[in-house]
């Protein structure tokens, strides 16, 4: 045998069998070849034989061996029947040694032996048998034998061994034996018996056997002078299926048993040393029953143990896969959340990453891909909305641009420059709503609807507390209330004075007054009645009652005919060359248009003078940005009265004024052309307009130039690229009083140049570059008591060589910078 040391404690045990000087384990017996014992190998036939000890001396080692299958071979004697003989006897002294082993086949089988000790051994411990020529285990039995060995020791000096031995079926009979035999083991110590165990032998051992007939007397089993001898019990027959059970290490070791004591046995040659009296078999199986029972105990917790032991590492192998796969689904779960941009998912996702595995890189990596990404989303969704707002604010759609800031600040409240672009927007929205409600109040009052431009003025004054422009407008409704109430006292007079003239016949004094009164009162139905009979004293041609179109009645007519023209749209271009009246159904409703390329709307020649126009609209189609653009509306060289129209959507000016032409207009309006909204051109060229608008004109809203001159009253120029009025001419008596000139890129009034003129009375406010400029080439011109305010450049600005006191009635304050006055300008240098 060969014992292998399992621990620190453990110490080698090697046995041999064969020899004479070693431990006799196997009986001589008639038959098949010997028995042996041999080292383990791979495969069949498989040995193992464990020992355990605790004393560096000898121990008592329990073998059993069991023969499974009938056979002839006796390994202890010869038995005619199965029966089962137990011989145990205590050895004194030593801790357990647990040996098992299990061979297959018929050849010499080498056994290895592992040994555990708690007590260290330099050497091997060798275990030795005494002087004995020739010992033997047992018969060898024909077939192949399945040996399972399990042994136990107690003792420190001698190890009872228990076999149990199965062979096939033999020519003599089934045999089946249990015995327990004792050998000595003499160990061959170097070092205390706890040191650790560094090497493992191998000893062949090798058991002669020899069959014997079942007739026959077996011989007796050479007991060793060690060994005490064992009592005999009765063989039982072992059931096929324990062949690889192990046998319970014995409490108590028992002795060795001559052949010739067992039952049916015959008489054998004498032993060496006598044999001490057997115990009873009730004996023997009370003391089976006491060491079978700490023995199942141990192996029931021991079983519990290791299946404790298999279930927990099982729950914690399964809890570690458990752990992997949802670490795996986290990692998962949270780049797809940073894919998809949602950021509280895959902050949770790698929160509990780091929560399962503390100092995870995955979560360090996850936690920075989730910052990368939330600052790449914001600016990208701040550079986009912001984008939007500033476009829409530009273009001055404040709805859009407020929705677009508001958008990022719900998101991303820190963002200062969209705070004060919503700042903006909701100051331009205030300005633009102001905007509003003055250009309602202005439309109101233009057509003299008085109770409308009172409540627009007063709901302006309740949104802007404090407003000045508000308690301006209700101070001109109120004049207006004034005024009409005169101009209708004015209208009952003329009326009056055209009935007297009426004799039924054409008048043209007459028809003058009548036409003032249906201006001063166009509600007035007393006057209309009047107007039209009167009117038919003269020539009316209808259009298109009489011509299919405007050029066509034009033709046809003569000087005071009177042409009326109905409500719709009609093609230019019209040219006037006789003192007619053109009258339409009202500005907003009679239209007469052309294309802007292709030449004016309405020309009025030199023999048009004395003719007159009320009611209608002139404009172009399209644009023409040509150098030499036409205007909508000319005169030239003749005079002429404007009523109630409007002149818009020119190429080039709205009406221009030229050769000596003359203009008298009353409540007409000149919208968004394409250069100024009256032009007055050359010596002599004169207008003469009140209650008129000019509005929204890429020039200035009126243009006094080379010679021209006029008289401009209770107008408004506002929201011109320009000023809202140029004096830029050598002519006399220019006249500019009570006028409304606003929010004009330029200034509201410029006096350029003049040969002399009055400047009073006029309102200026909100303008870009300041209220009003006076030149030193307009030094005679007169500029008194007017108003300059809230302007984003000086209230008043005079070039040097102006003597500032000369301008002291003006009232100029709340303009930007302080700078109400700025005199000793350089405006040659662009100052």
């Amino acid at each position: 045998m060969v014992a292998k040391a399992l621990s620190p404690a453990e110490v080698p045990i090697v046995a041999r069998a064969t020899a004479p000087e070693n431990i006799a384990i196997v009986e001589k017996a008639p038959g098949p070849k010997d028995i042996s014992i041999v080292e383990k190998a791979p495969g069949p036939p498989d040995i193992s034989i464990v020992a355990k000890a605790t004393e560096p001396s000898g121990m008592p080692l329990p073998v059993e061996v069991k023969v499974a299958e009938p056979a002839e071979a006796a390994i202890v004697a010869k038995a005619p029947e199965p029966e089962e003989v137990a011989i145990e006897e205590k050895a004194p002294g030593a801790t357990d040694i647990a040996i098992v082993s299990k061979a297959t086949g018929t050849s010499d089988v080498a056994l290895p032996v592992e040994a555990k000790t708690d007590e260290a051994t330099d050497p091997p411990l060798v275990v030795k048998a005494p002087e004995v020529t020739e010992p033997t285990l047992a018969d060898k039995a024909s077939g192949p034998p399945d040996i399972s060995i399990a042994s136990k020791a107690i003792g420190a000096v001698a190890v009872p061994v228990s076999v149990e031995t199965k062979a096939g079926d033999t020519a003599g009979g089934p045999l089946v034996a249990k015995a327990t035999i004792h050998i000595p083991i003499v160990p061959k110590a170097k070092a205390p018996a706890e040191a650790p165990i560094t090497e493992k032998e191998k000893v062949d051992e090798t058991i002669g056997t020899s069959a014997a007939p079942a007739t026959s007397t077996a011989a007796p089993i050479p007991i060793p002078p060690a060994l005490p001898a064992a009592a005999p019990v009765r063989p039982k027959v072992v059931p096929e299926e324990r062949l690889a059970s192990l046998a319970p290490a014995p409490t108590k070791v028992l002795e060795t048993v001559p052949a010739a004591a067992l039952p049916g046995a015959k008489a054998a040659s004498p032993a060496k040393s006598p044999s001490p009296a057997l115990p009873s078999e009730e004996h023997v199986v009370e003391v089976r029953k006491r060491s079978a029972a700490p023995v199942l105990v141990m192996l029931f917790l021991l079983l519990a143990g290791v299946g404790g032991w298999y279930l927990w590492n099982d729950h914690e192998e399964q809890t570690a896969i458990q752990r992997q796969e949802r670490l795996a689904f986290l990692e998962r779960l949270g780049a797809k959340m940073i894919d998809a941009r949602q950021w509280p998912e895959a902050k949770a996702a790698y929160s509990e990453i780091e929560e399962m595995s503390p100092g995870s890189q995955v979560a360090l990596l996850g936690r920075r891909s989730i910052e990368n990404g939330m600052e790449e989303e914001q600016q990208q969704f701040v550079g986009y909305w912001s984008g939007e707002a500033i476009a829409a604010f530009d273009l001055g759609r404040l709805d859009e641009a407020a929705a677009a800031a508001r958008k990022v600040l719900e998101k991303y409240p820190d963002q200062k420059e969209i705070t004060e672009l919503l700042g903006k927007v909701e100051q331009a929205r205030s300005t633009q709503m102001r905007d509003g409600l003055l250009a309602a109040t202005n439309a109101a009052i233009q057509k003299r609807h008085w109770d409308e431009a009172e409540v627009k003025a007063k709901e302006l004054s309740s949104a802007f507390p404090g407003d000045p422009q508000s308690n301006s407008l209700l101070s001109e409704i109120r004049q207006g209330r004034e005024k009409e109430a005169k101009d209708l006292v004015r209208a009952k007079e003329l009326l009056a004075a055209a009935k007297v003239r009426d004799q039924g016949q054409f008048d043209r004094d007459a028809m003058e007054w009548l036409r003032e009164a249906v201006a001063l009162a166009p509600g007035d139905p007393e006057i209309a009645a009047l107007y039209q009979k009167m009117a038919s004293y003269t020539r009316t041609l209808q259009v298109p009652g009489d011509f299919k179109t405007l050029p066509e009645a034009l033709e046809s007519a003569n000087d005071r005919d009177r042409i009326v023209v109905a409500e719709g749209t009609w093609t230019g271009p019209v040219v006037v060359d006789k003192a007619v009246t053109l009258e339409g159904a009202g500005r907003d409703k009679t239209i007469v248009e052309i294309d802007a390329a292709t030449s004016t709307a309405l020309t009025f020649g030199k023999h048009a003078g004395g003719a007159r126009v009320s009611g209608m609209t002139f404009r172009h189609r399209g644009n023409d940005p040509g150098p030499n653009r036409f205007p909508v509306l000319l005169v030239r060289g003749s005079e002429i009265t404007m009523n109630d129209c409007r002149v818009a959507d020119s190429a080039g000016h709205g009406l221009a004024v030229m050769e000596s032409g003359n203009v008298k207009a009353t409540r007409c309006n000149f919208e968004n052309n394409g250069w100024d909204g009256v032009a007055v051109r050359g010596a002599g060229s004169r207008i003469e307009f009140s209650q008129c608008e000019s509005t929204g004109n890429f020039g200035h809203g009126y243009d006094l130039w080379e010679g021209g001159s006029g008289a401009i009253h209770e107008s408004l120029a506002r929201d011109n690229s320009g000023s809202g009025i140029l004096v830029d001419t050598t002519a006399e008596n220019v006249a500019l009083g009570k006028n409304d000139l606003r929010g004009n890129r330029e200034y509201g009034i410029t006096v350029s140049s003049a040969a002399s003129g009055h400047i009073q009375a006029n309102q200026c406010r909100e303008n870009l570059l300041g209220g009003i400029a006076v030149r030193f080439a307009a030094a005679r011109v007169v500029v008194e008591n007017n108003v300059l305010e809230k302007n984003q450049g000086p209230g008043l600005a005079l070039e040097k060589g102006l003597v500032e006191s000369s301008f002291a009635t003006n009232k100029a304050n709340a303009n930007a910078g302080g700078r109400n006055t700025a005199a000793n300008l350089d405006f040659s240098s662009g100052e």
